[in-house]
């Protein structure tokens, strides 16, 4: 019943709570305050993909085959496959849109700086996914900070794979299968 009852939460969370409390405000601030086009300001270019998913389907394997030895992929995949593709998915476009093509694009513009900006993105995720981390049925102790540090090295990963691609596609890709 607790199982059903946190993927039933979950995915209200991924698919309607996300968009609309994260992506929503970023896309009025983008398209009145910047008066800029969304989808190309966030790293959703309309340029050829093909590339880009196919270094992210690489990289996610590395990180995939990581989280498998690091405990945290036994939880993910007792749920149902069917489930939790969509959810990786909208998670990772969620996660992405804001995190990468958001705020570590509009940190990068100000700075100019490939290590900071990163760096202060990548914090801000992992705060962004520490009630998640730690609400999850399962990681506790060694899992647990495991997690922790893998959440960190992928977002620095993510924000230099964003910033060298200036796109968030292969990112999506990267994080959706890492989870």
């Amino acid at each position: 019943v607790l199982i059903t009852l946190w993927n039933a939460l979950e995915t209200i969370d991924e698919f309607f709570a996300k968009p609309l409390i994260f992506i929503l405000p970023a896309y009025f601030f983008i398209t009145r305050s910047e008066k800029r086009p969304f989808l190309e300001s966030v790293g959703l270019h309309t340029k050829s993909p093909l590339l880009d998913i196919a270094i992210g389907l690489i990289l996610g394997s590395v990180f995939f085959v990581v989280g498998m030895f690091g405990g945290k992929v036994t939880f993910q995949v007792s749920s149902s496959l069917l489930m939790w593709v969509p959810i990786a998915f909208a998670t990772s476009i969620s996660e992405e849109l804001i995190s990468r093509g958001f705020v570590l694009n509009r940190l990068y513009e100000e700075s100019k700086n490939l290590i900071t900006a990163p760096l202060y993105a990548s914090i801000l995720y992992f705060f962004l996914t520490v009630p998640m981390i730690f609400t999850t049925p399962g990681f506790t102790g060694s899992i647990l900070v495991k997690i922790m540090i893998m959440q960190v090295v992928l977002s620095l990963c993510l924000s230099f794979l964003y910033l060298y691609r200036r796109n968030i596609y292969a990112p999506v890709i990267v994080h959706a299968l890492y989870l």
